[in-house]
Protein backbone atom coordinates (compact mmCIF):
# COMPACT_ATOMS: atom_id res chain seq x y z
CA UNK A 1 0.00 0.00 0.00
CA UNK A 2 3.01 2.41 0.42
CA UNK A 3 4.35 1.46 -2.74
CA UNK A 4 1.24 2.39 -4.26
CA UNK A 5 0.55 5.50 -2.84
CA UNK A 6 4.18 6.53 -3.38
CA UNK A 7 3.26 5.79 -7.31
CA UNK A 8 0.10 7.89 -7.36
CA UNK A 9 1.13 10.65 -5.62
CA UNK A 10 4.87 11.32 -7.84
CA UNK A 11 5.79 8.09 -9.14
CA UNK A 12 5.60 6.84 -13.15
CA UNK A 13 4.79 3.75 -14.89
CA UNK A 14 7.30 3.09 -17.88
CA UNK A 15 5.79 0.71 -20.79
CA UNK A 16 7.47 -1.11 -22.73
CA UNK A 17 7.58 -3.56 -25.94
CA UNK A 18 3.61 -2.85 -26.79
CA UNK A 19 2.95 -2.60 -23.24
CA UNK A 20 3.33 -5.91 -22.02
CA UNK A 21 6.33 -5.09 -19.84
CA UNK A 22 6.46 -1.93 -17.99
CA UNK A 23 8.29 -0.64 -14.69
CA UNK A 24 7.86 1.12 -11.55
CA UNK A 25 8.94 4.14 -10.64
CA UNK A 26 8.40 5.39 -7.35
CA UNK A 27 10.68 8.46 -6.30
CA UNK A 28 10.90 12.35 -5.08
CA UNK A 29 11.87 15.53 -6.12
CA UNK A 30 13.64 18.28 -3.62
CA UNK A 31 15.52 21.58 -3.70
CA UNK A 32 16.67 21.71 0.26
CA UNK A 33 20.22 21.11 0.47
CA UNK A 34 20.07 20.55 4.66
CA UNK A 35 17.74 20.27 6.70
CA UNK A 36 17.97 22.96 9.05
CA UNK A 37 18.46 25.41 5.42
CA UNK A 38 15.65 27.98 5.24
CA UNK A 39 15.01 30.26 2.01
CA UNK A 40 15.34 33.89 1.97
CA UNK A 41 11.59 34.35 2.24
CA UNK A 42 11.16 32.70 5.75
CA UNK A 43 10.80 35.33 8.65
CA UNK A 44 14.04 33.05 10.24
CA UNK A 45 17.53 32.05 9.12
CA UNK A 46 19.95 30.51 11.52
CA UNK A 47 23.25 30.22 9.87
CA UNK A 48 25.32 28.35 12.20
CA UNK A 49 21.93 25.99 12.53
CA UNK A 50 22.27 25.13 8.65
CA UNK A 51 26.03 24.67 8.35
CA UNK A 52 25.88 22.06 11.32
CA UNK A 53 22.79 20.65 9.91
CA UNK A 54 22.75 17.20 7.99
CA UNK A 55 23.01 17.03 4.45
CA UNK A 56 19.68 16.43 2.97
CA UNK A 57 20.62 14.16 0.21
CA UNK A 58 22.58 12.04 2.66
CA UNK A 59 19.46 11.45 4.89
CA UNK A 60 17.20 11.00 1.76
CA UNK A 61 19.77 8.12 0.67
CA UNK A 62 19.62 6.62 3.67
CA UNK A 63 15.96 6.48 3.62
CA UNK A 64 15.90 5.03 -0.04
CA UNK A 65 18.46 2.46 0.74
CA UNK A 66 16.26 1.15 3.68
CA UNK A 67 13.38 1.46 1.77
CA UNK A 68 14.98 -0.17 -2.10
CA UNK A 69 15.44 -3.37 0.84
CA UNK A 70 11.59 -3.85 1.79
CA UNK A 71 10.16 -3.15 -1.14
CA UNK A 72 12.23 -5.87 -3.27
CA UNK A 73 11.17 -7.97 -0.57
CA UNK A 74 7.79 -6.89 -0.14
CA UNK A 75 6.95 -7.10 -4.00
CA UNK A 76 9.70 -9.75 -4.57
CA UNK A 77 11.48 -7.91 -7.82
CA UNK A 78 14.38 -6.11 -7.96
CA UNK A 79 14.84 -2.59 -7.73
CA UNK A 80 17.17 -0.14 -9.14
CA UNK A 81 18.03 3.44 -7.04
CA UNK A 82 18.94 6.08 -8.94
CA UNK A 83 20.37 9.09 -6.94
CA UNK A 84 21.38 12.15 -8.95
CA UNK A 85 23.30 14.09 -6.51
CA UNK A 86 24.33 16.80 -8.38
CA UNK A 87 24.55 20.49 -6.68
CA UNK A 88 23.57 18.68 -3.32
CA UNK A 89 24.48 22.20 -1.57
CA UNK A 90 22.43 24.48 -3.86
CA UNK A 91 18.56 24.97 -3.92
CA UNK A 92 18.69 23.01 -7.78
CA UNK A 93 15.80 20.50 -7.58
CA UNK A 94 17.44 17.02 -6.78
CA UNK A 95 15.87 13.46 -7.69
CA UNK A 96 15.94 10.15 -6.12
CA UNK A 97 14.05 7.75 -7.29
CA UNK A 98 13.06 3.54 -7.41
CA UNK A 99 12.58 1.68 -10.18
CA UNK A 100 11.40 -2.04 -10.67
CA UNK A 101 13.12 -4.67 -13.19
CA UNK A 102 10.65 -5.11 -16.46
CA UNK A 103 7.52 -6.80 -15.33
CA UNK A 104 4.78 -8.29 -17.31
CA UNK A 105 1.79 -5.97 -17.23
CA UNK A 106 -0.51 -8.51 -16.52
CA UNK A 107 2.28 -10.51 -13.97
CA UNK A 108 -0.13 -11.32 -10.76
CA UNK A 109 1.81 -8.34 -8.45
CA UNK A 110 0.49 -5.74 -11.27
CA UNK A 111 -3.12 -7.40 -11.26
CA UNK A 112 -3.32 -7.53 -7.26
CA UNK A 113 -1.56 -3.76 -6.85
CA UNK A 114 -4.14 -2.27 -9.20
CA UNK A 115 -6.60 -4.87 -8.44
CA UNK A 116 -7.39 -5.67 -12.38
CA UNK A 117 -7.83 -8.95 -14.69
CA UNK A 118 -6.55 -7.59 -17.41
CA UNK A 119 -3.34 -5.95 -18.51
CA UNK A 120 -2.89 -2.35 -17.49
CA UNK A 121 -2.38 0.92 -19.70
CA UNK A 122 -1.34 4.26 -19.26
CA UNK A 123 -4.49 5.49 -18.08
CA UNK A 124 -4.34 3.40 -14.66
CA UNK A 125 -2.57 6.10 -13.05
CA UNK A 126 -6.14 8.32 -13.49
CA UNK A 127 -8.12 7.02 -10.77
CA UNK A 128 -6.58 4.96 -7.67
CA UNK A 129 -7.85 1.68 -7.29
CA UNK A 130 -11.40 1.08 -6.44
CA UNK A 131 -11.06 -1.47 -3.24
CA UNK A 132 -9.29 1.36 -1.22
CA UNK A 133 -13.15 2.66 -0.58
CA UNK A 134 -14.32 -0.72 -0.16
CA UNK A 135 -14.11 -1.32 4.01
CA UNK A 136 -14.53 -4.98 2.99
CA UNK A 137 -11.50 -5.79 0.76
CA UNK A 138 -9.60 -3.03 2.52
CA UNK A 139 -8.91 -2.16 6.55
CA UNK A 140 -8.29 1.42 7.63
CA UNK A 141 -4.92 0.48 8.32
CA UNK A 142 -4.33 -0.47 4.68
CA UNK A 143 -5.66 2.79 3.53
CA UNK A 144 -2.92 4.64 6.24
CA UNK A 145 -0.06 2.99 4.66
CA UNK A 146 -1.95 3.80 0.58
CA UNK A 147 -1.51 7.78 2.02
CA UNK A 148 0.91 7.39 3.88
CA UNK A 149 2.91 7.28 0.43
CA UNK A 150 1.06 9.33 -0.98
CA UNK A 151 2.34 12.07 2.15
CA UNK A 152 6.42 10.75 1.64
CA UNK A 153 6.47 11.04 -1.62
CA UNK A 154 4.21 14.22 -2.65
CA UNK A 155 4.02 16.12 0.73
CA UNK A 156 6.46 18.85 2.48
CA UNK A 157 6.38 21.35 5.06
CA UNK A 158 5.89 24.42 4.05
CA UNK A 159 8.05 27.36 4.94
CA UNK A 160 7.59 29.16 8.17
CA UNK A 161 6.41 32.81 6.36
CA UNK A 162 3.75 30.79 4.48
CA UNK A 163 2.59 29.16 7.76
CA UNK A 164 2.30 32.46 9.59
CA UNK A 165 0.54 34.13 6.13
CA UNK A 166 -2.09 31.21 6.26
CA UNK A 167 -3.40 32.14 10.16
CA UNK A 168 -5.52 35.13 11.76
CA UNK A 169 -4.26 34.55 15.32
CA UNK A 170 -1.96 31.38 16.13
CA UNK A 171 0.61 30.13 13.36
CA UNK A 172 -1.27 26.79 12.09
CA UNK A 173 0.84 24.90 9.64
CA UNK A 174 -0.37 22.86 7.18
CA UNK A 175 1.32 20.21 5.20
CA UNK A 176 1.32 20.54 1.34
CA UNK A 177 0.96 18.06 -1.30
CA UNK A 178 2.07 18.44 -4.86
CA UNK A 179 0.22 15.85 -7.07
CA UNK A 180 1.44 15.38 -10.62
CA UNK A 181 -0.41 18.02 -13.20
CA UNK A 182 -2.25 15.44 -15.31
CA UNK A 183 -3.77 13.67 -12.47
CA UNK A 184 -6.63 15.66 -12.63
CA UNK A 185 -8.92 13.08 -10.67
CA UNK A 186 -6.48 11.94 -8.12
CA UNK A 187 -6.95 14.74 -5.41
CA UNK A 188 -10.36 14.39 -4.78
CA UNK A 189 -10.10 10.50 -4.95
CA UNK A 190 -7.07 11.46 -2.72
CA UNK A 191 -9.26 14.03 -0.61
CA UNK A 192 -12.09 11.24 -0.47
CA UNK A 193 -9.92 8.67 1.57
CA UNK A 194 -7.97 11.26 4.00
CA UNK A 195 -11.55 12.38 5.39
CA UNK A 196 -13.76 8.98 4.53
CA UNK A 197 -11.75 6.29 5.72
CA UNK A 198 -9.25 7.73 7.62
CA UNK A 199 -11.40 11.18 9.18
CA UNK A 200 -8.89 13.62 8.42
CA UNK A 201 -9.99 16.88 7.36
CA UNK A 202 -8.75 18.15 4.11
CA UNK A 203 -8.02 22.43 4.25
CA UNK A 204 -8.50 22.92 0.07
CA UNK A 205 -7.18 21.88 -2.90
CA UNK A 206 -5.40 24.76 -5.24
CA UNK A 207 -5.83 23.17 -9.02
CA UNK A 208 -3.50 23.50 -11.76
CA UNK A 209 -5.91 25.30 -13.92
CA UNK A 210 -5.59 28.14 -16.22
CA UNK A 211 -7.89 30.50 -14.27
CA UNK A 212 -6.13 29.24 -10.81
CA UNK A 213 -2.64 29.05 -11.37
CA UNK A 214 -1.94 31.45 -14.39
CA UNK A 215 -2.46 30.76 -18.53
CA UNK A 216 1.06 30.73 -18.88
CA UNK A 217 2.42 28.66 -16.23
CA UNK A 218 -0.57 26.65 -15.19
CA UNK A 219 1.05 23.48 -17.07
CA UNK A 220 3.72 23.48 -15.08
CA UNK A 221 1.92 23.36 -11.90
CA UNK A 222 0.77 20.91 -9.30
CA UNK A 223 -1.95 20.14 -7.84
CA UNK A 224 -1.96 21.67 -4.20
CA UNK A 225 -3.88 19.84 -1.50
CA UNK A 226 -3.28 21.21 1.99
CA UNK A 227 -3.74 19.90 5.28
CA UNK A 228 -3.04 20.92 8.72
CA UNK A 229 -0.18 19.68 10.22
CA UNK A 230 -2.01 19.20 13.65
CA UNK A 231 -4.73 17.48 11.91
CA UNK A 232 -2.12 15.11 10.12
CA UNK A 233 -0.41 14.46 13.59
CA UNK A 234 -3.66 13.85 15.26
CA UNK A 235 -4.79 11.07 12.89
CA UNK A 236 -1.62 9.11 13.92
CA UNK A 237 0.12 10.18 10.36
CA UNK A 238 3.88 11.89 10.59
CA UNK A 239 6.54 11.35 7.46
CA UNK A 240 8.46 8.26 7.70
CA UNK A 241 11.72 9.94 5.77
CA UNK A 242 13.97 11.44 7.66
CA UNK A 243 14.23 15.16 6.63
CA UNK A 244 10.23 15.83 6.18
CA UNK A 245 9.92 14.54 9.63
CA UNK A 246 12.67 16.67 11.32
CA UNK A 247 11.98 20.15 8.96
CA UNK A 248 8.13 19.58 10.47
CA UNK A 249 9.28 18.97 13.46
CA UNK A 250 11.40 22.32 13.42
CA UNK A 251 8.02 24.06 11.83
CA UNK A 252 6.07 23.45 14.49
CA UNK A 253 8.69 24.51 17.17
CA UNK A 254 8.79 27.67 15.48
CA UNK A 255 4.91 28.49 14.78
CA UNK A 256 3.91 27.41 18.15
CA UNK A 257 3.09 30.58 19.76
CA UNK A 258 1.07 29.07 23.01
CA UNK A 259 2.90 25.76 23.68
CA UNK A 260 1.45 22.72 23.43
CA UNK A 261 -2.54 22.48 22.67
CA UNK A 262 -4.75 19.50 22.58
CA UNK A 263 -5.80 18.81 18.91
CA UNK A 264 -9.35 20.50 18.34
CA UNK A 265 -12.48 17.48 18.37
CA UNK A 266 -12.18 16.31 14.26
CA UNK A 267 -14.52 17.15 11.73
CA UNK A 268 -14.98 16.38 8.30
CA UNK A 269 -14.09 19.95 6.16
CA UNK A 270 -15.11 19.43 2.79
CA UNK A 271 -12.82 22.17 0.85
CA UNK A 272 -15.13 24.61 -1.27
CA UNK A 273 -14.71 24.96 -4.98
CA UNK A 274 -14.87 27.77 -6.70
CA UNK A 275 -17.98 27.78 -8.66
CA UNK A 276 -17.42 27.24 -12.45
CA UNK A 277 -18.55 29.79 -14.80
CA UNK A 278 -18.95 29.50 -18.54
CA UNK A 279 -16.39 31.51 -20.51
CA UNK A 280 -16.97 34.57 -22.50
CA UNK A 281 -17.43 33.64 -26.32
CA UNK A 282 -14.21 36.42 -26.84
CA UNK A 283 -11.62 34.01 -24.77
CA UNK A 284 -13.16 30.74 -25.56
CA UNK A 285 -9.47 29.95 -27.05
CA UNK A 286 -6.85 28.25 -25.59
CA UNK A 287 -5.50 27.30 -22.72
CA UNK A 288 -9.24 26.84 -21.54
CA UNK A 289 -9.99 24.54 -23.99
CA UNK A 290 -6.19 22.61 -24.11
CA UNK A 291 -6.68 19.17 -24.49
CA UNK A 292 -4.20 18.45 -21.19
CA UNK A 293 -7.36 19.29 -19.92
CA UNK A 294 -10.11 16.79 -18.99
CA UNK A 295 -13.52 17.34 -21.50
CA UNK A 296 -15.43 17.97 -18.30
CA UNK A 297 -13.75 20.89 -17.32
CA UNK A 298 -12.63 22.58 -21.11
CA UNK A 299 -14.18 26.71 -21.61
CA UNK A 300 -14.50 26.61 -17.78
CA UNK A 301 -13.80 29.53 -15.74
CA UNK A 302 -12.81 29.41 -11.79
CA UNK A 303 -12.65 32.32 -9.90
CA UNK A 304 -10.38 34.85 -11.09
CA UNK A 305 -7.34 35.11 -13.69
CA UNK A 306 -3.96 35.10 -11.97
CA UNK A 307 -2.75 38.36 -12.11
CA UNK A 308 0.60 39.82 -13.75
CA UNK A 309 2.44 38.38 -16.72
CA UNK A 310 0.02 35.70 -16.19
CA UNK A 311 -3.18 37.77 -16.69
CA UNK A 312 -5.22 36.89 -19.48
CA UNK A 313 -5.28 40.36 -21.99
Amino acid sequence: MYALGMLYAKGDIIFHKKQRKCTLRFGIKYKRPNVAAKRSDNLKKNTTAEKNSESVSYAVFNDFTRLQKQLEKELDVKIDLDFLPENIKEWDTKIISLETSELDTDSPIILELFDTTSRIDPSILQHVPNYLFDESKTTKLDVSGFLQGVADASGLPPSTTTSYMTTTKDAKPRLQFELVHDRWYIPVEICRLFQRRVEIPVQGINWGHPSVRGVVTWRTQNHQFRIFAADILAGGFNFQLKFKKDSLAELLKETSTSGSKKPEKKKTFYPRGRQPKRLPLTIKKKPFNDLDIPKPLQNLLFGSFATGRNKLE
